[in-house]
């Protein structure tokens, strides 16, 4: 169960608890009983101790936290450069960090270290990098970091650089 479906469960379970214990918590207001207010998109938080986006954590670079504090952070190397087949494997054997949940990017998680390219340490903005998703049974997405970033796809035979992610 993720931290912050724990966290909302926990609050709602507070807030029952109160209320079967003590039925005068409604009418209580702001005379002391005021009752918790269970995290929500609009008022979460991130922990006091988030990464920031450039930062080494997790045995690679931050390149994105979300409000919750919950991100993806990338290897701190490529992984390799080879034909789609094997970018996958390559990035799941990583042990960057000695952490074993490394992974192939998504394609939006490759469009996120696009737009982070300068934070990510050995990023090549000369090249284009595999994601995970394949367009059919000879195609593969990828995204060439050149110049405005085109987001397209390869045949799977191609070569192109790896980069592994995992998420925090």
């Amino acid at each position: 169960m993720n931290r912050f479906l724990s966290s909302n469960i926990t609050a709602v379970l507070l807030v029952v608890s109160t209320l079967l214990l003590s039925p005068s918590a409604l009418a209580a207001g702001d005379k002391g009983g005021n009752l918790p207010i269970p995290p929500t998109s609009a008022n979460a938080t991130p922990a006091q101790n988030t990464p920031t986006l450039g930062s080494t954590y997790g045995g690679g670079i931050v390149f994105y936290v979300d409000r919750s504090g919950h991100g993806l952070i990338a290897a701190a190397v490529d992984q390799g450069y080879g034909p789609w087949n094997s970018a996958s494997a390559l990035c799941t054997n990583y042990r960057g960090g000695g952490f074993a949940d490394w992974r192939l990017p998504s394609k939006d998680e490759l469009h996120k270290i696009y737009l982070q390219k300068n934070l990510v340490t050995g990023v090549s903005s000369k090249v284009s990098y595999w994601c995970s998703q394949s367009k059919n049974a000879n195609y593969a997405y990828d995204h060439a970091f050149l110049n405005s970033g085109i987001e397209g796809y390869s045949m799977k035979g191609n070569h192109q650089s790896i980069r592994a992610v995992r998420s925090f």
